[in-house]
C-alpha cells in the first residue's frame, strides 16, 4: 500500500455568519468536504486581514466593529499540500443609536420664534429617520423633522425667555441627544398691566400706586404717570408710587400708567378718583342794589372754586351778623336807616368749612330828613325879623337847600328865602314886615327824597 501526497483542500465551505449584533458579528467554519489531506491551520479573514487562526474548526465573535456596517469574510483552509481559499461572505452589522451628536446653533429671530440650525452626527450609526428638537428639558419634542433636514423654527414662544434647546438624532434603534445651547427670544412690549389703584389723600393730593405688568417682555426702561391725558412724570422701574399734589378739590381725575421697553410700550386701563371737598375759594364780592330807604337787594356769585357741593350761602352784614340764604342766592334784606352805607359779603360753605368774600358797600336810599326843629326868631326891629336854624337832626340824604316860609296872621304862608345847604350861616333877616304884627316862621329841608318842613315858631 501506498499513500498518494497530500493537496489543497477541496470544497472549502465559506463561513457562516451565526450571529449579529450591533458591534460584533460570531462567524463558524466547518472542515472541508475534500480535506485532500491533514488540515493543518483554518484561517478566518475579514476584509482582508487576518482575524484568528486554528487547527480545528469552530466559532469567533468578531468584536470592535461598527453598527450598520458590512463586512465580508472569508475561510482558507491548510495541509501541507497547500491552502485553500472559501468564497466570500458579506455580513452587515445591526444599527445603533448615532453618535457625536453636536450642540444645535440657535438664532432668536423674533418675541416668539427661534431659529434652530444643526449637523448630522459624526457616527450615524445606521439610516437617520428623523430629528427631535426639545426646549427647556420638556419630554415630548417641540418638533421632530425627517432625517434630511436640519434647520426647523421653533415659534409660539414667550417674549425674552430663555430656552435650552438640545436636538436627539434617531435611527430606527433609538436617539441620542446632544448638549443644550442656550437663546433668549426678543423683546415685546409688555402685557398684562393693570389699571393703578387710587388713594385720596386730602383735598388736593392723592397717590396712585400699581404693580408691574404680568408680562415685562423685557427689560422695562420707565413708568410714566398721566393725569387726564397727560404725562406727569417719568419714574424709574423700581418706582410703582407717585403722589399726584396741587389738585383742585372735589374735582374728579382720570390716571394711567404707561410702561417702555426697548420693543415698545403699553397703557394700563384708566381710572377715576375724586378730591375730597374743601373750604370754597374764589368767592366773589355780591352785589347790591338800592330797594327803599331801608331795604337792599343782594345777589352773591357763585364761587369761581366751590371745592364742593355748596351747602349753603350766607350775608354778613357789616361783620357784625349773618343773613342765611340756604341755596338761594339773592335776598332782599332790610331794616336798615335810609342813606346809610352797609358792608357786605359774600360768605358760602361746604360740609369743610366757609369762606367769605371781600367787602361790597351798598347804601339805602334818601328818606325825607327827620327831627327839624323849629326856627330860633326875634325881631331886629319893627319890620325886621332875624331867623337861626340847625340841621336836622336825621338828614337822611344830602341836602341840597334850606327854605324859610312865613306864615302871616291870615294863616298865608309864604317862601320867603332859599339857600344851598353850603351857602354859610344858617340865619336869614325877613325885612319889610308891618310893625306890630305876628308872624310865624318854618323851616323846609330839601334832599334827594324830597322837602319835609319843621315846626313853626311865632314872633308876636
Amino acid at each position: 500500500v501506498i499513500l498518494t501526497p497530500e493537496t489543497a483542500p477541496s470544497d472549502v465551505l465559506s463561513p457562516a455568519a451565526v450571529h449579529i449584533a450591533a458591534r460584533y458579528i460570531g462567524v463558524a467554519w466547518s472542515m472541508p468536504t475534500t480535506p485532500n489531506g491533514i488540515i493543518t491551520k483554518y484561517t478566518l479573514v475579514r476584509n482582508g486581514s487576518m482575524l484568528v487562526s486554528s487547527a480545528l474548526p469552530g466559532v469567533h465573535n468578531d468584536t470592535g466593529l461598527l453598527p450598520a456596517t458590512t463586512y465580508s469574510y472569508i475561510l482558507s483552509v491548510c495541509t501541507s499540500g497547500g491552502c485553500t481559499l472559501s468564497s466570500a461572505i458579506l455580513a452587515t452589522t445591526l444599527e445603533s443609536v448615532p453618535e457625536t451628536v453636536l450642540a444645535p446653533t440657535l438664532s432668536a429671530t423674533s418675541a416668539t420664534d427661534i431659529s434652530v440650525n444643526w449637523l448630522p452626527p459624526r457616527l450615524l450609526n445606521g439610516v437617520l429617520v428623523s430629528y427631535e428638537v426639545y426646549a427647556n428639558n420638556n419630554s415630548s419634542p417641540a418638533r421632530v423633522v425627517s432625517g434630511d433636514v436640519q434647520s426647523t423654527i421653533l415659534s409660539g414662544l414667550k417674549p425674552f425667555t430663555m430656552y435650552a434647546v438640545f436636538v436627539a438624532a434617531c435611527t430606527a434603534v433609538g436617539c441620542t441627544r446632544s448638549n443644550a445651547t442656550a437663546s433668549i427670544t426678543l423683546e415685546a412690549p409688555p402685557t398684562g398691566f393693570s389699571a393703578p389703584r387710587l388713594v385720596v389723600l386730602t383735598a388736593r393730593s392723592i397717590d396712585v400706586m400699581w404693580t408691574a405688568p404680568s408680562n415685562e417682555n423685557g427689560v422695562l426702561l420707565d413708568y410714566q404717570v398721566a393725569r387726564n391725558g397727560t404725562v406727569l412724570a417719568m419714574l424709574k422701574p423700581d418706582t410703582t408710587v407717585y403722589t399726584d399734589t396741587g389738585l383742585s378739590p372735589h374735582t374728579t381725575y382720570a390716571y394711567e400708567i404707561g410702561v417702555r421697553n426697548l420693543a415698545g410700550s403699553a397703557k394700563s386701563p384708566s381710572v377715576t378718583a375724586r378730591t375730597d371737598q374743601a373750604t370754597p375759594e374764589g368767592i366773589l364780592k355780591p352785589s347790591v342794589q338800592t330797594v327803599n330807604a331801608s331795604s337792599l337787594n343782594v345777589t352773591i356769585p357763585t364761587p369761581t372754586q366751590p371745592n364742593g357741593v355748596i351747602a349753603n350761602y350766607s350775608i354778613v352784614v357789616n361783620d357784625n351778623y349773618i343773613i342765611g340764604l340756604g341755596l338761594d342766592q339773592n335776598a332782599v334784606i332790610g331794616g336798615f336807616l335810609p342813606f346809610t352805607p352797609q358792608q357786605l359779603r359774600s360768605r358760602v360753605c361746604t360740609r369743610e368749612g366757609c369762606g367769605s368774600s371781600q367787602i361790597t358797600v351798598g347804601r339805602t336810599a334818601e328818606a325825607l330828613a327827620t327831627g327839624i326843629m323849629a326856627p330860633n326868631i326875634s325881631a331886629v326891629n319893627a319890620t325886621a325879623i332875624i331867623i337861626t336854624w340847625t340841621p336836622p337832626m336825621n338828614s337822611n340824604g344830602i341836602i341840597s337847600e334850606y327854605i324859610v316860609v312865613r306864615i302871616n296872621e291870615d294863616k298865608s304862608n309864604k317862601t320867603v328865602h332859599q339857600r344851598a345847604a353850603n351857602a354859610g350861616a344858617l340865619l336869614f333877616v325877613d325885612v319889610g314886615l308891618s310893625p306890630f304884627t305876628n308872624y310865624g316862621y318854618v323851616i323846609g329841608v330839601r334832599n334827594g327824597a324830597g322837602i319835609a318842613f319843621g315846626a313853626a315858631t311865632v314872633e308876636q
